[in-house]
């Protein structure tokens, strides 16, 4: 049977463009992930270019169609060599196949100008296409990471039958050589030994193919294998959960010993059901912010023990899917201490040492605020400034201690008297000053302050002794005596120099 050479080589011109179209496209989608594609694209690029070249032999120039055609059929194979190595991790030295690829430039013209010979270009461009060929087959099967020598196995055994083959046609030759010098006119073996490239460059195509979706599943496989060591080994608390309904499918040792449950206690219930947080509404809003930015950072929150104790954490949160469903990637670090200490630290940056009130500062912040709901909302509100009428002299009757009790008992009789909404604070020795929201006018203040004065005329009882004291109040409305708070303080402390100034244990109104 005789094979037409020029139409095998055409077809295999046809599957070196499918090759190199199916290359680039890989380059495109999976270049920032893999290195060595572009190498690849480089080689079916000039592999391609070459064989077109042989398919115009006799159309175009011999320099082309020959010389041209065979330097860049074997540089393509340098390409290859170096795409595969960065694909696998393993780039190499190439000090010998700069040498190789020198010697068959020079030996390929000698052959081609100086003694033309087609058997011994053939033999010369078999000889050196099996040698890169091998040494591609040596890279995936042995120099290739073990845990990719999977990916790479198909590829390697397409790779050693080009190097058999090449080999083959190499001896071959040599025992036989080519009675002609006309490449379409070079008879039967050389249509099959081409036959047998068409074939191989079709199985080449499906091994590459299938190399990128092997080496992707082997990265997905390590990545588990990562995020279970992680998952199991890490110090903090992780948990697992389905996002739709909160159901726990997975925790670690570390959320096991923070919260104090077994793993069959835990694993299967939901968020809810075991009541890990304190709060559902909590979680719900956690939950809802979560939906919406993909992700939770650094949010502070409560969350209960199996024993009912509440600990503070801080918990962070990502969706990640898993088979297709959405599941919530949960993180905790238990930072009860921390939260006390700072708590600790707020409250005696804001707080009277002695009494608990507020002092100065957190006064102001909380003044502030008032102010601004009520300049908002057009209503009224007081301040009352008051101090303890001759308190001097208790120090100096029963001493410091006594005082500070009686100053500690003020405090917790003010507290009382007033509505949750209100504020009262200490600002220094015997001074207060009481802010009452929602005041409905003068008589309202004034029925307040008369409170307050009966509130310290009734004995205090103190180591045995029975102290009686009396106060003085200044009281200032908003925004009759003024539309800032400085102004109303400062209306309401007149006040109440004006009240000890009429004789104490009194009340007076600031003036408009």
């Amino acid at each position: 049977m005789t094979f037409d050479i020029k139409t095998v080589v055409s077809l295999w011109l046809l599957l070196s463009v499918i090759s190199a179209l199916t290359v680039v496209s890989m380059y495109f989608r999976y270049r920032e992930r893999f290195q060595g594609i572009a190498f690849w694209a480089l080689h079916m690029g000039l592999y391609t270019a070459g064989v077109s070249l042989l398919v115009l032999r006799g159309g175009v120039p011999d320099v082309l169609s020959v010389l041209l055609a065979n330097y860049l059929l074997i540089l393509s194979l340098f390409f290859l060599l170096n795409g595969m190595e960065r694909f696998v991790g393993r780039p190499g030295r190439h000090f010998h196949n700069y040498a190789l690829i020198a010697v068959y430039a020079l030996a390929f013209w000698y052959f081609f100008d100086v003694r033309p010979d087609m058997t011994l270009r053939t033999v010369l461009t078999s000889l050196t296409a099996s040698a890169f060929f091998g040494q591609v087959t040596f890279l995936l099967l042995i120099r290739t990471p073990s845990n990719l020598r999977d990916v790479t196995r198909t590829s390697a055994f397409v790779m050693v039958s080009y190097a058999v083959l090449s080999l083959a046609r190499a001896l071959l030759l040599i025992f036989s050589p080519l009675e002609t010098n006309e490449f379409f006119e070079a008879g039967g073996l050389t249509s099959v030994a081409l036959l047998c490239y068409v074939g191989l460059s079709v199985c080449w195509l499906v091994a590459i193919i299938l190399m990128i979706p092997r080496r992707l599943l082997e990265e997905v496989s390590v990545q588990e294998e990562k995020f279970a060591k992680i998952f199991r080994s890490s110090p903090g608390a992780i948990m697992l959960t389905r996002k739709a309904d909160g159901r726990i499918f997975d925790v670690n040792g570390g959320f096991l010993e923070m919260t104090g449950y077994a793993f069959e206690e835990i694993v299967g219930a939901t968020v809810f059901e075991t009541k890990l947080w304190g709060d559902d509404k909590e979680y719900t809003d956690i939950f809802s912010a979560l939906s919406r930015d993909q992700g939770v950072r650094g949010i502070e929150s409560v969350l209960r023990k199996k024993s009912g104790e509440s600990m503070s954490v801080l918990f962070s949160s990502d969706i990640v899917v898993i088979d297709g469903e959405q599941c919530m990637l949960s993180t905790f670090s238990d930072i009860t201490e921390q939260s006390r200490l700072r708590r600790q630290l707020h409250e005696m940056a804001t707080h009277d040492p002695l009494t608990g009130l507020p002092n100065r500062r957190l006064f102001d912040e909380r003044a502030t605020d008032v102010f601004a709901r009520a300049t908002r909302q057009k209503r009224k509100f007081a301040i009352m400034s008051f101090d303890i009428d001759h308190f001097k002299d208790i120090n100096d009757t029963y001493g410091h201690a006594v005082g500070d009790e009686v100053l500690r008992q003020a405090a917790v009789r003010l507290k009382e008297s007033l509505r949750i909404t209100d504020t009262v604070a200490r600002l220094g020795g015997d001074e207060f000053v009481a802010l009452i929201e929602e005041v409905r006018g003068r008589s309202d203040a004034s029925r307040v302050a008369f409170k307050l004065l009966e509130l310290f005329r009734r004995p205090f009882i103190v180591e045995g002794h029975e102290v009686l004291i009396r106060v003085s109040i200044g009281v200032a409305l908003f925004p009759e005596n003024g539309e800032t708070v400085e102004v109303l303080l400062k209306k309401s402390d007149d006040a109440l120099y004006t009240a000890k100034e009429m004789g104490r244990d009194t009340l007076k109104m600031a003036e408009d």
